[in-house]
Formats: structure tokens, sequence, C-alpha cells
């Protein structure tokens, strides 16, 4: 029972520090993607919206996981459209 419990907290501190991290390149993402290059912002806006969706599905934060889904979606297809000329 205390190893379930240890893993739990591991998750969640592991889970609360991928989130410091993903708020931070989100704000990179979008620097990068105004001011350097379009397509390298919008893949750190991509693996910043990935790395912040384990933390809204443990606290269920539906909306947010609803509205960072969007915007990756948006984010992929605005890649292809870069790289493929889809």
């Amino acid at each position: 029972m205390t190893t379930i419990a240890r893993s739990r907290a591991n998750d969640a501190r592991l889970f609360a520090n991928l989130r410091k991290v993903a708020n931070l390149l989100v704000l990179v993402g979008y620097y990068v993607l105004l001011n350097v290059d379009m397509t390298t912002g919008i893949i750190i806006r991509i693996c910043s919206a990935l790395l912040v969706v384990p933390w809204m599905i443990q606290h269920k934060v539906w909306d947010g996981v609803f509205v960072m889904s969007i915007m990756t979606s948006i984010d992929v297809h605005k890649l292809l459209y870069i790289l493929l000329g889809l």
C-alpha cells in the first residue's frame, strides 16, 4: 500500500514539474513563433501542450484538456501546412 502512495506522490510531483516546464515553454514558443521562426515556435508549443495535459487529466481539468487539444490540433495543422504544403 505504501508503494502505491509513494508512486502517486511521485507522479503528482512529476506532473507538477512538467506543468511548470510547459508554462515556460508556452512563453518561449510564442516568442520564437513571433520573432524567430514559425516552425520552431509551433514545435515548442506542441511540446508544451503535450507536457501539460497529464497534469490537467490528473486534476480533472477537462475544459483545459479540451482547449489544449483544439490549440494543439491547430498547431499540428499549421505545422503540416508549412512542412508539407498541405
